[in-house]
């Protein structure tokens, strides 16, 4: 049975075919799961066929987590809904001067 770091780390579409071929072996339930939510967006998570889509390099979540752990510091859990859009915007205005800043910076 082909390990899961085998199928995602594929180098080739060969290589991504036997791995995914391998798969026949386990439960049906297992290969329906991954056939049905894996395989139509292969794109996303094996290496030989992320370097086809433009990903500007990035190969992790790590900024989107940073923006979302950003929201949560600043915005309060049990905010009323007027507080809660005050506290967003001004996360939205505090990223984009960082935003900008930095452009400036490498200008």
């Amino acid at each position: 049975m082909a390990r899961n770091t085998e199928l995602a780390y594929s180098r080739s579409s060969k290589e991504y075919e036997k791995h995914l071929q391998a798969l026949e072996n386990t439960s049906s339930s297992v290969k329906e799961y991954i056939k049905i939510n894996w395989v139509p967006i292969k794109e996303q998570w094996v290496t030989c066929f992320k370097d086809n889509t433009m990903n500007l390099g990035e190969r992790t979540n790590n900024r989107l987590e940073s923006t979302f752990g950003k929201f949560k510091s600043v915005c309060s859990k049990y905010a009323s809904l007027q507080q809660f859009f005050h506290e967003f915007f001004a996360v939205v205005a505090s990223l984009r001067n960082e935003r900008n800043h930095h452009f400036l910076m490498t200008m």
